[in-house]
């Protein structure tokens, strides 16, 4: 089976269409990809009942997380919000978290506040670390 490209990979299984968030979390889950966190990522075929995660990868589902300037929202809320869905989903389901959009200091100071919100860390991956 052929890999699946970053134009397929960009498509919002719920809209059918590109758009700014899907085309970043396109690059996120290749990225992934190529650092072995995930194999053979593809989106999810809603109509056919899958779940509305990001992904569907070998072995399960992928969830893309990416954490924005703690200027626009504080990094202890970003970090809650993600540490809730890591206690949600299943155990076939990984969280990726890319911290393109944080300065080093920034993304010492998340995976701190992931960790003290009670985040399942054996479900995370982060990338652009």
């Amino acid at each position: 089976m052929p890999k699946a490209t970053n134009a397929e990979l960009s498509i919002d299984p719920q809209t059918g269409k590109r758009n700014p968030k899907s085309e970043s979390e396109a690059d996120t889950i290749l990225q992934a990809e190529q650092e072995g966190v995930v194999t053979n990522p593809r989106r999810p075929n809603l109509g056919a009942g899958e779940p509305n995660l990001d992904f569907v990868v070998d072995g399960g589902y992928a969830d893309v997380k990416t954490p924005i300037d703690p200027i626009k929202r504080p990094l202890s809320v970003q970090a809650r919000n993600i540490a809730t869905k890591t206690n949600v989903y299943g155990h076939d389901v990984k969280v990726i978290v890319d911290l393109k959009n944080l300065k080093p200091v920034d993304k010492f100071q998340f995976k701190s506040e992931l960790v003290n919100a009670g985040a399942d860390m054996s479900k995370v991956d982060f990338v652009n670390d």
